[in-house]
């Protein structure tokens, strides 16, 4: 054998025995490793057990309850405890709200405001019935409502007000079906200071249905106005009695009235718009009115806004 090849049989030997004596110590750390998960193991199950009914037992177990502080000015009750007053509930079945002397609230503003508490949902919808005549000392109103189906069934019951406006929706507020009800201001208007003063009012990108057998607006300044964007439908209710009012229906700001089957009755302006707002009229009956519209029908370009009537 010659001195080379005996040369690169001794260094391979060598790096044999090296790679072995690594392996060898590996093998030790492993088992080293080893013991320790097996003491780790030990001191978890003599810290913490588990009963039969799941509690932990042990010498490090819980042994005061969790306690979720109230709220406060300063947290705005934002924990745990309090996180279901802040953020809507899902709808998942369809609910009625009754309202009246024995209803589930007084008022309706009590049950807009729990009509509010509710996500929105396709196919599921929250009745507010009146159960009876309400007189209201100032208006009832929903701000940038997009959460539940609403619908406000006044059951054939009247809403009264003296020089307050009723029905006031605004701040993107959707969803809401108004039906079956009579709204009367039995004061003046000419004696009120609310240039608004209004049976039903739709402002700041709302949307609002006025649907059923018949909606009934008596002696409010404006029977139904839409403003700022909002766009308000009398397409699905069979008849809308509006009657001394200073204006029946009010398009303003860009708002939209679709002011369908619409009985318009002893009003100063029957269909007035301004700042670029909108009147579309079918199946209007004009009754004993000063004026019936503030701008000649069906003429565009008119910066006052436009009154459409169609067949």
């Amino acid at each position: 054998m010659s001195v080379d090849m005996s040369s690169k049989i001794d260094e391979l030997a060598h790096n044999i025995g090296e790679v072995i004596n690594r392996a060898d110590a590996l093998m030790d750390k492993f088992e080293k490793n080893e013991g320790d998960i097996a003491g780790i193991e030990e001191k978890l199950e003599k810290a913490a057990t588990t009963d039969k009914d799941n509690s932990f037992s042990g010498n490090n177990s819980f042994e005061k309850p969790i306690s979720i502080p109230e709220a406060t000015k300063e947290n705005e009750g934002i924990n745990l405890g309090q996180a279901d007053g802040r953020y809507s509930k899902i709808l998942t079945k369809n609910l009625e709200i009754t309202v009246g002397t024995s209803g589930m609230f007084k008022t309706l503003q009590e049950a807009f405001a729990e009509a509010s508490k509710y996500s929105s949902s396709a196919y599921m919808s929250i009745r507010i019935k009146l159960l009876n005549e309400l007189t209201i000392t100032d208006r009832a109103y929903l701000n940038n409502h997009n959460g539940a189906n609403i619908i406000l069934d006044g059951n054939n019951n009247t809403i009264k007000t003296n020089n307050k406006s009723a029905l006031f929706f605004y701040g993107f507020s959707n969803n809401i079906i108004i039906k079956n009800i009579t709204l009367e201001n039995i004061g003046r208007y000419q004696d009120s200071s609310d240039a608004f003063l209004s049976g039903i009012t739709a402002d700041l990108l709302s949307c609002i249905a006025i649907e059923g057998e018949s909606v009934n607006i008596k002696g409010f300044k404006i029977g139904v106005m839409s403003g700022t964007g909002s766009k308000i439908s009398t397409k699905f209710c069979k008849k809308v009695n509006i009657e001394n009012c200073k204006w029946g229906l009010w398009g303003l700001s860009s708002g939209e009235v679709l002011g369908f089957n619409t009985n318009i009755k002893n009003c100063e302006v029957a269909n007035f718009v301004s700042e670029n707002g909108k009147i579309t009229i079918k199946a209007q009956i004009l009754e004993g009115n000063t004026t019936d519209y503030n701008v000649p029908i069906n003429t565009s370009n008119n910066p006052s806004g436009y009154i459409c009537k169609t067949n």
